[in-house]
């Protein structure tokens, strides 16, 4: 059965991923009357046989967008721009919805005063890299994210369309809007799979990381979040540089007295030991257990989910510097 639906796939240089997308929509219990995808990539995307003789069949009107150039947010906008029904459904090529995904979704947006139904996104993991990856960014349980939405063209009349000048976080913000507008949203029982994690390496990861954080930098959404980094990382290095022992110090005896009240041994140890042990009892430990891994699999990797951590928190951290002093680039 088709539903009155457009779904909007943005995709860059997709190669297989953009099929396997496709090739999921023959199990689905119904089907959108249109699917739009916007490709950026170099040369137009190759469709297979198989999906394109099913659109003919279940009369799915099928178009590739091609421009060059787009930023996921400006892709979305084109989908939006260029839909022809009133409710709007989110893929990205990456990421795998249940069968019934778009039947469930679509009858709590239209039997409903909602403006729409949230995507519900599980990160699928098998390496032992991968989990580790996952316990320390998205956690173990699904997350609510803008791929998997259903949602209807009004709500960007209220709201705006996504920011196209960035290359990531515009779904984010575009999600924060949406709360500060008031738009009813509801949360969805059908979960989607992102395989994004697969074959990621340290590398790709830092370069993934620094890359998103830098271009989001600037928007709104992300301020409280930024703060809290930067008054963090200027707190610590305030303890550092001034030492609180100098509140001891006694003219007569020419140097810190270390019967004072105020004399605090090792204080710069000390605080360094301190600040770790919150940083790794609150990002290290109760974060990942807070987004699903288990109090076991934190144990037995905490070496790996601190240094993984650690790493990340800095990249993140360059990332906001540097997208201050020089500003994200479009």
């Amino acid at each position: 059965m088709n539903l009155e639906v457009s779904l909007i796939i943005p995709s860059h240089n997709p190669g297989t991923n953009l099929n396997i997308l496709l090739k999921s929509i023959l199990s689905w219990t119904s089907y959108p009357s249109e699917i739009l995808v916007i490709d950026s990539s170099s040369e137009e995307p190759h469709i297979s046989q198989e999906f394109k003789e099913f659109s003919i069949k279940e009369k799915i009107s099928f178009q590739i967008i091609c421009r060059s150039h787009l930023y996921p947010g400006k892709a979305r906008n084109l989908g939006i721009k260029n839909s022809e029904y009133s409710i709007i459904a989110f893929l990205d090529i990456l990421t795998l919805p249940s069968p019934d995904w778009l039947k469930d979704g679509c009858a709590l947006v239209e039997e409903s005063d909602y403006e729409g139904v949230w995507g519900n996104t599980l990160y699928i993991a098998n390496t032992r890299f991968e989990k580790l990856i996952r316990a320390c960014t998205f956690g173990n349980l699904p997350i609510k994210t803008l791929p998997g939405s259903i949602i209807k063209k009004s709500a960007f009349e209220l709201s705006g369309l996504f920011i196209e000048s960035t290359r990531a976080g515009e779904d984010a913000d575009w999600m924060s809007r949406a709360a500060l507008h008031k738009l009813s949203f509801k949360d969805p029982a059908e979960t989607l799979s992102y395989d994004g994690l697969s074959d990621m390496t340290l590398f790709g990861l830092v370069r993934k990381w620094y890359r998103n954080y830098f271009f989001s930098a600037q928007l709104p959404y992300l301020t409280a979040h930024k703060d809290i980094y930067f008054y963090f990382v200027a707190l610590f290095f305030i303890l550092i540089a001034f030492n609180w022992n100098t509140l001891s110090y006694d003219d007569v005896l020419n140097g810190w007295n270390t019967q004072s009240l105020t004399y605090i041994p090792n204080i710069t140890k000390a605080s360094i030991a301190f600040f770790s042990l919150v940083y790794v009892s609150a990002r290290c430990i109760i974060l990942p257990f807070n987004k699903g891994a288990s109090l076991k699999y934190i144990g037995l990797n905490l070496p790996f989910i601190i240094a993984l951590s650690m790493i990340l928190d800095l990249v993140k951290s360059v990332a906001f510097v540097t997208a201050r002093i020089f500003g994200s680039k479009s």
